[in-house]
């Protein structure tokens, strides 16, 4: 059995329901007496405009091209934001669950970025194994305790960890800087679906999903090339919304 090194590495610093779309809106404004409420004129009007704004901001941002060496620079940051060979992540996971639901957990994600392979086992605070699950190519359920226990959710998991992790497969389709500024690359991950690496002027990484140009998931971390940031947030608001606080424990990168 040959025998892995482990490289220690610091962890880094640091009533009726109101209307929810437009043709919604219409209906209800229809059935309500004229100039009530969020129908008279002056409650129209913002509300229109504050969807279509809501809708601007969530939808794919533009990417406003830059010179050769100007771009070649920015996808070299979006490549370096990720860890590279193999490693063995600790993390306290603060999640906040569909329904409202609130769990603790510990978790411990050994991956490979070469070829991609992901060990993730999640246990409660005081050490009870609740999610063991491998993706070497293929998945495989070693432990689930409900209801961590589907293979549904094994996936959803390793989706999750690959997209916080792990680089998007292939090379930029572009590279350049957004309205607001941020340094991205974009990354088509399917027919439907693009990822942007954005990095933003205050160093704080965002990696986005969209299908169909709507956001689904979202990262949001320090950028710390080399390390494992301390803090990581995941947002998901596709098809259930939930979200995960993770803390930095231990990062070893392993050496064979």
């Amino acid at each position: 059995m040959v025998s892995e090194k482990r490289t220690k590495y610091p962890m880094a610093s640091r009533k009726a329901a109101k209307p929810q779309r437009l043709k919604d809106l219409l209906v209800f404004c229809d059935r309500k007496p004229a100039g009530k409420g969020l129908c008279n004129a002056r409650g129209l009007v913002p509300l229109l405009l504050g969807m279509l704004l809501l809708t601007a901001c969530a939808g794919l941002p533009r990417i406003n091209a830059v010179d050769a060496a100007r771009a070649s620079k920015i996808i070299k940051t979006c490549e370096n934001a990720f860890s590279e060979g193999k490693w063995q992540f600790a993390h306290v996971i603060e999640a906040n669950l569909p329904g409202g639901r609130d769990a603790q957990l510990i978790g411990v994600t050994e991956l490979s970025s070469r070829p991609k392979r992901i060990h993730a086992v999640m246990m409660t605070l005081e050490g009870l194994v609740l999610f063991d699950g491998l993706f070497d190519g293929k998945l495989t359920l070693n432990r689930g305790v409900a209801p961590f226990d589907s293979i549904g959710f094994a996936e959803g998991l390793m989706e999750d960890i690959r997209f916080i992790f792990l680089k998007p497969d292939g090379e930029p389709i572009e590279a350049g800087i957004t309205e607001d500024g941020f340094e991205v690359c974009r990354y088509r991950v399917s027919n439907d679906a693009l990822v942007d690496v954005m990095v933003r002027p205050d160093r704080i990484l965002e990696i986005r999903q969209y299908a169909n140009e709507r956001l689904i998931r979202k990262v949001v971390s320090e950028l710390t090339p080399g390390v494992s940031p301390g803090k990581i947030t995941f947002t998901a608001q596709e098809p259930a919304k939930y979200r995960l606080n993770l803390r930095l424990i231990s990062a070893e990168q392993i050496t064979n």
